[in-house]
């Protein structure tokens, strides 16, 4: 395990290595990038990342729920998400591509299936 002191002389190191090849964290971040991906694919979904396109293609681009493109930006940085892998949690079986909003309903909905008659009774007695 590092000191302190060890991970501050990393650290500096790393931002002196970095500051003379800056190349190299370039083409680091853009290949952990394209691999990350691959590899949570696999792993959480036994996807690859070809077999994604292909959903995604046959899909037309857009939510299998309610046909939109995703429009959710990314939390860090200026791009779009990518549409979210829908799986069942108990099978692991995958479903489809869902936006991220559609991705997000469906969960609590699989969750909480028992309220959402309540839901609209609450609606249907406000008003609303």
């Amino acid at each position: 395990m590092r000191t302190e002191e060890q991970k501050k002389k990393h650290a500096e190191y790393m931002r002196e290595y970095n500051k003379r090849k800056p190349e190299k964290k370039k083409s680091y971040r853009k290949n952990y990038r394209e691999n990350h991906k691959a590899n949570q694919l696999k792993a959480k979904y036994g996807i690859t990342v070809e077999e994604y396109q292909a959903m995604f293609d046959s899909q037309g681009g857009v939510c299998k729920l309610c046909g939109q493109e995703e429009t959710t930006r990314i939390s860090r940085g200026d791009g779009i998400r990518s549409l979210a892998v829908d799986h069942d949690h108990n099978t692991g079986k995958v479903r489809g591509l869902l936006c991220h909003q559609c991705n997000v309903v469906l969960g609590q909905y699989e969750k909480h299936k028992d309220l959402f008659p309540k839901f609209q009774e609450y609606l249907d007695s406000t008003g609303g």
